[in-house]
């Protein structure tokens, strides 16, 4: 914990860890330093001294530099030619200068700072925050915080200047570039590209330097544009105009409101008045007078005429003839379908796998199912006769009223309400007389080769079955 050494011109005691002494030299070579941890540090010598009583108090004095520190709150030096010195009262004001610099500051007010001098001399100030400002050689800002804003950079020819009085003036100018606005009134601008001129909301005016490009406007009556590619003219709200000038892509289109419209290219031809209508292009052909009154078209292979449109038309393509008179005359005819008819008198509907005829709508139909039946019917199937091709056919009047039929292996015959037979191919009968007063029934069993068998009158009055009989060989039937 402690150590002791001492001799004619040298000194150094220590009591671990608190305390340390040390004495080098004599007279004005004397060096002395004392701790005493961790609150004071003290050394001294001729040139130079320090004193710190942590964290409070920092004193430092040397042939540089002298100063002295209260922290937080006071800190002070200089140089002993006050070439460079400081001076802070924490957290107000700081104050720092040297030769090449000098910076001030009153928190949060004020911040100011300089630098260099002549020519390079660099010169800043806020006073927040309202104003700000900074200036050097060649370059100048100020700007009062939100009305006035002040630009300038560069010198001579390449100067640039700008300035905006919020919300009125805007202004900027350059050796090749100038512009000027006073809001929302006044457009003034010059470049080497453009020059305009604009009085809002009544007049504008510009062109290129050499008047490939420009404008023109009159609001709201007239505009002019024009540039290398198109030109473009209204006159509001009567005129349209619109020229793509050169090549292959020229192109020309005029409105005169509501007369006339027309569109012109390479490929494509659109003129339209409230008279006719006219439309070309490499695929498309279409003409009309009143748009109703009559129409051509072709487009592709198609190819169609019209008078009193949609009542007569006419269409024909390579594949294609169809005409009508509606609502009267209907044709039509393709490579796998045709059809005709002469409303409500006769229609006519044939195609590959199927040929019909009706006369007056649904009075009498004939079909033709090619392979498979022919059909006739009267009054919406009131009356039909269907014959099949396999030697089948169905006749009937009103269902039931009437019928004969052999189909798909079943046979029925009626003539209601007397009689009402039926039969199919695994056996199955039955048999109706006088509107159910009478019937006798017969249906194979399921998964065996017996039927059950049974007479009825009254509807429910069952007189003989074989149910008992298939009950004695094991056989039980249920009804559906």
């Amino acid at each position: 914990m402690f150590w002791s050494h001492k001799s004619k011109d040298y000194k150094r005691t220590v009591l671990f860890p608190i305390f340390w002494n040390k004495k080098t030299g004599t007279g004005e070579d004397k060096k002395l330093s004392n701790v005493i941890f961790p609150l004071f540090w003290s050394h001294r010598s001729k040139d130079y001294e320090k004193t710190v009583l942590f964290p409070i108090i920092w004193n430092l004095k040397s042939p540089k530099y002298k100063s002295f520190t209260f922290f937080p709150f006071i800190s002070k030096g200089n140089t002993p030619d006050k070439t460079k010195k400081h001076f802070a009262v924490t957290p107000l004001f700081w104050h720092f200068k040297s030769p090449e610099s000098s910076k001030n500051i009153l928190f949060p007010i004020f911040w100011n700072k300089k630098t260099g001098t002549g020519d390079d001399q660099k010169l800043s100030n806020v006073i927040f925050p309202l104003f700000w400002s900074h200036k050097s050689k060649d370059y100048k800002r100020t700007v009062l915080f939100p009305i006035f804003w002040n630009k300038k950079i560069g010198t001579g020819e390449d100067k640039k200047l700008s300035n905006v009085i919020f919300p009125l003036f805007w202004s900027h100018k350059s050796k090749d570039y100038k512009k000027t606005v006073l809001f929302p009134v006044m457009w003034n601008l010059k470049s080497p590209k453009y020059k305009s001129f604009t009085f809002f909301p009544f007049i504008s005016k510009g062109n290129s330097p050499d008047n490939t490009k420009k404008h023109f406007a009159v609001t709201p009556l007239f505009w002019h544009f024009e540039d290398t590619e198109s030109i473009r003219n209204i006159l509001f709200p009567i005129f349209w105009s619109k020229k793509i000038k050169t090549g292959e892509d020229k192109k020309l289109s005029n409105v005169i409101f509501p007369l006339f419209w027309s569109h012109k290219s390479k490929n494509r031809k659109i003129i339209m008045t409230p008279l006719f209508f006219l439309k070309k292009t490499e695929t498309v052909d279409k003409f009309s007078i009143l748009y109703f009154l009559f129409r051509k078209s072709k487009e592709g292979t198609r190819k169609s005429t019209s008078i009193f449109w949609p009542i007569c038309e006419i269409t024909r393509d390579t594949t294609l003839v169809s005409f009508r008179f509606a609502p009267i005359l209907w044709y039509k005819k393709t490579k796998e379908y045709k059809y005709f008819s002469v409303q409500p008198f006769y229609y006519q509907n044939k195609s590959k796998e199927f040929e019909s005829y009706r006369f007056l709508w649904q009075l009498f139909t004939y079909q033709n199912y090619y392979n498979d039946k022919k059909s006739i019917n009267f009054l919406w199937r009131t009356v039909f006769f269907d014959n099949y091709y396999n030697d089948d056919y169905e006749f009937r009047i009103l269902h039931l009223l009437f019928s004969n039929v052999k189909k798909k292996g079943k046979i029925e015959k009626s003539l209601f309400p007397f009689f009402q037979y039926s039969k199919d191919s695994i056996g199955n009968k039955s048999l109706y007389l006088f509107f159910y007063f009478y019937n006798s029934y017969r249906q194979k069993i399921p998964e065996t080769k017996e039927f059950y068998q049974e007479n009825k009158i009254f509807w429910f009055i069952r007189f003989r079955s074989n149910e008992k009989w298939l009950k004695k060989k094991g056989i039980v039937y249920t009804k559906d």
